[in-house]
């Protein structure tokens, strides 16, 4: 009997990055112990990496309001296993270093199956509190990441081969009994590979609702390309990289409506790797319609990192569909601070301004 060797293999990554939290006193003010502000880093081997800054240091009472807490999060895929060492640097105003920790890889590998975990760091206030220049904290975080990886060549060409007989399935009509109705017309499919898929899908064709009984799913309100991309996902396929920045917000949405997380962060990660002054406004329209806080944080801190691309957001056609809460959130972002500083008469009048 011939049998085949699954070798594992170690990947190691490396990435720096540098945030800057600002209004360090008002934080501290305005969050309670275990309240944190986050800023996303970088993604690096499908990893995602952010700080959090927490002003009024943790729930543990003994490094509550006497610390500012520093956690570099990183979540990943609960089947992908790996390591990460890390070094948190507080710099000074002229990028100096004031303060570094240090998590060696040797000793401190926190190989987790959890999808968030991380690394904390204390700052003493009574120490920082009159050091701070612009009334802020910088932070480069220095990373390796260590990723056990798979390899397994039987392996790769049945999943190939799945994936090629699942697309020729998809093509043939000859035992779909399922129409998925779209903007352009409709689009054959399988129940099975539907409920298979999505457990949204799996609840309507299991009992007696309409779609189960007429065989016609109602999705005119989004475009063939779309409905075909979603469809092409639950049939197996990678998501296609060069459909427009519109198609793929629509497929997110599709993503939450039919509850297929996987495809959702793809979709979530793309419109962040993807933001440029001139999106930026439709993401954060985007990501606040759909509640996407990953993407939302993303675009806040991409719309305020300087003069020019917040009065590009400022004059945007988006920008006059901004409703209060995502005005008061770009707003605090703007100043430095937390929503809570806002007061909603200086928002009213600033969203007046904008329309």
């Amino acid at each position: 009997m011939a049998s085949h060797v699954v070798e594992a293999k170690l990947a190691k990554e490396s990435a720096s990055g540098t945030v800057t939290f600002r209004d360090i006193h008002a934080l501290r003010h305005l969050k309670r112990p275990g309240e944190m502000v986050e800023v996303p880093l970088c993604i690096i081997g499908g990893v995602n990496l952010s700080v959090r800054l927490y002003p009024g240091g943790t729930r543990d009472e003994a490094k509550s309001k006497e610390f500012v807490g520093v956690f570099l999060s990183w979540t990943a895929a609960p089947a992908t296993p790996c390591a990460v060492s890390a070094s948190f640097e507080r710099l000074s105003k002229s990028m100096a270093v004031l303060h570094t920790k240090f998590w060696d890889l040797d000793t401190d590998m926190k190989w987790s199956e959890r999808d968030d975990c991380g690394f904390f760091d204390f700052l003493n206030w009574a120490t920082i509190k009159n050091k701070l220049e612009d009334d802020s904290i910088t932070i480069r975080v220095k990373v390796s990441m260590v990723k056990n990886e798979l390899d397994h060549s039987v392996q790769k060409v049945a999943s190939l081969d799945f994936c090629k007989d699942m697309t020729a399935l998809f093509k043939d009509d000859s035992f779909t009994d399922v129409s998925l109705v779209h903007a352009e017309g409709e689009t054959r499919a399988h129940r099975t590979i539907l409920q298979a898929r999505s457990p949204v899908f799996r609840c309507m064709f299991g009992t007696q609702m309409k779609e189960s009984i007429e065989g016609k799913v109602d999705l005119s309100e989004f475009s063939g390309d779309a409905v075909m991309a979603l469809l092409l996902y639950m049939y197996g396929q990678d998501l296609d990289l060069s459909l427009s920045r519109e198609t793929k917000q629509e497929l997110a949405n599709l993503a939450k409506k039919y509850e297929l997380p996987a495809l959702l962060d793809t979709c979530s990660q793309n419109q962040i790797s993807s933001l440029s002054k001139e999106t930026v406004a439709g993401t954060l329209l985007f990501a606040h319609r759909l509640d996407l806080a990953n993407v939302k944080g993303a675009a806040l801190s991409f719309a305020v990192r300087d003069r020019d691309t917040l009065a590009l957001v400022h004059d945007s056609v988006e920008f006059l569909e901004f409703p209060l809460e995502l005005l008061r959130e770009l707003l605090g972002a703007a100043a430095g601070k937390t929503p809570e500083a806002n007061s909603q008469k200086e928002l009213i009048a600033v969203g007046s301004e904008g329309s």
